[in-house]
């Protein structure tokens, strides 16, 4: 009886093998084609892609940068790279793709700084022009010349990654002034982990909107945290998390908004907008039923720019270990042992270090 039944199941599982296998084509093997193996050796180029020349120089300009634990000198080698012009903000109405395409053409191991690129070019740049006006488009615009800092103000303490279905954050319209006020209802509700907090000269906040008492969801506010070269505005303070074991260069901040004081035009206003007399206009695209829908789409394409930053990251390990594997002459007679066994612990401890640090 035993047997029968270890047979049959023996068949199902060879049958369901059979059905389920891989077909084996000639795709299935990556490494026997030829673009492959040119992937293996050489990485792309904006040049070969036929990519635009300022996307190149971009490219070149942020793999230039050394890598550095000073959070201040982290900080300008990203001003460098805003004020240079060669990537500008507007090239997320005209060619949006070029901001997710720069980190698949760049050779660094500076994650600090990469961090910092999407941050400032994706999250803080890119939710200005998705959610502002054409008004609000042009400030961030004028902005880019003199270099100025942005960071996402959007986890907070409390909510974590669950930060958007839940947010604490408050943004009371005051009819009189004609401004909003942001409150951190608790400390639960201060803003945590924020990259490059502790030095950018703008935010992007998210808050709920209450007007009158009544609360019509997360919406996005674009402020200003400090002058250059000054003390932050009255109502917020900012700290540094605790110390962390690596990226040194990228600091995380707390913001903590207590009575902070912004203009009705800080409200991030394209498909949500707020008059004088405090009526509330929401015009969202054809699709979408809330606002927190095209705040949520930020965080998507700023995991798609670090993801092709790791990937190409990735291909570069994976080509410098390709290049040793390629040159082994242990069976050759050409090296002795001892100089095969100090390039591949050498090889091995420069691959360790970059994961590491």
């Amino acid at each position: 009886m035993w047997l029968s039944s270890f047979l049959v199941t023996a068949v199902l599982v060879l049958l369901g093998w059979v059905w389920i296998r891989p077909r084996r084509t000639r795709s299935s093997y990556p490494l026997t084609d030829k673009a492959t193996r040119a992937l293996l050796h050489e990485a792309p180029s904006c040049e070969a892609a036929n990519e635009p020349q300022s996307l190149a120089r971009f490219s070149q300009m942020l793999s230039s940068f050394p890598s550095t634990n000073d959070i201040d000198e982290c900080a300008e080698q990203v001003r460098a790279l805003v004020r240079s012009g060669l990537l500008e903000y507007r090239a997320h109405e005209s060619d949006p793709e070029q901001i997710l395409k720069v980190s698949g053409y760049v050779s660094t191991d500076h994650a600090a700084l990469m961090t910092r690129f999407t941050v400032q070019y994706n999250l803080y740049a890119g939710s200005v022009v998705a959610l502002g006006t054409d008004e609000q488009r042009a400030e961030l615009y004028e902005t880019q010349a003199s270099g100025e800092l942005g960071c996402f103000a959007f986890t907070e303490l409390g909510a974590g990654v669950m930060t958007g279905v839940r947010v604490d954050t408050v943004a009371e319209y005051d009819r009189e002034r004609d401004l909003f006020v942001i409150t951190s209802a608790s400390i639960e509700a201060r803003k945590n982990w924020i990259s490059q907090g502790s030095v950018a000269e703008r935010a992007v906040v998210l808050a709920r909107l209450r007007v009158d008492g009544t609360d019509l969801g997360p919406h996005l506010f674009w402020v200003r945290l400090r002058q250059s070269g000054h003390g932050l505005q009255r109502g917020v303070s900012i700290s540094l998390v605790p110390e962390k074991n690596s990226m040194l260069g990228l600091d995380n901040a707390i913001i903590d908004f207590q009575g902070f004081e912004a203009p009705r035009s800080a409200l991030l206003s394209r498909f949500a907008s707020l008059d004088r007399d405090g009526k509330y206009q929401a015009s969202l695209p054809r699709g979408c039923r809330r606002i927190l829908d095209l705040v949520l789409t930020r965080l998507l394409t700023g995991r798609l720019c670090l993801s092709e930053f790791a990937l190409a990251h990735a291909l570069e390990l994976l080509r410098h270990n390709w290049a040793y594997c390629e040159r082994r002459r242990l069976f050759r007679g050409e090296q002795t042992m001892s100089q095969v066994l100090s390039g591949f612990f050498v090889d091995r401890a420069r691959c360790l270090a970059v994961l590491l640090v």
